[in-house]
């Protein structure tokens, strides 16, 4: 059912699908498939992520404002650079189930199965300016 083999009681019952214009940060000016792994796919070996149901997820924003405050926030705090690029895209509900977070406009994502980031509609791609 999923893209990954997920955790014991992962995910979560509470998920729901999702149809709705998101954000997320990624490496290139284009999609590319890496763009959608999970952590737990991107660290194979870091034994944290192993169990962490999160981890299997993908994330995405419900604003452009949220995903560059998320940007920002990884440099700062880890001096991580999460990608260069921000792409707005078409999540519909036969990509996966998640849960959303109002908080931070956050939706963690698992993807289905037969989730391909080539059928995914893309509105646009901007480069992050870190000035703005």
């Amino acid at each position: 059912m999923y893209k990954e083999t997920l955790p014991a009681k992962c995910p979560p019952p509470d998920i729901r699908e999702y149809d709705h214009i998101v954000f997320r940060i990624i490496q290139e000016d284009t999609l590319k498939e890496s763009d959608f792994f999970s952590y737990a796919k991107l660290f194979p070996n870091n034994i944290r992520y192993k169990n962490m149901c999160d981890a299997y997820a993908v994330s995405f924003f419900k604003t452009f404002e949220q995903t560059i405050a998320t940007y920002k926030e990884a440099k700062i705090k880890r001096n991580n650079i999460l990608g260069k690029f921000i792409a707005e895209i078409k999540l519909e509900n036969n990509c996966g189930a998640g849960k959303f977070k109002e908080s931070s406009g956050h939706y963690n994502i698992w993807l289905y199965s037969q989730f391909s980031f080539t059928q995914l509609i893309i509105r646009r791609i901007e480069k992050i300016d870190e000035n703005r």
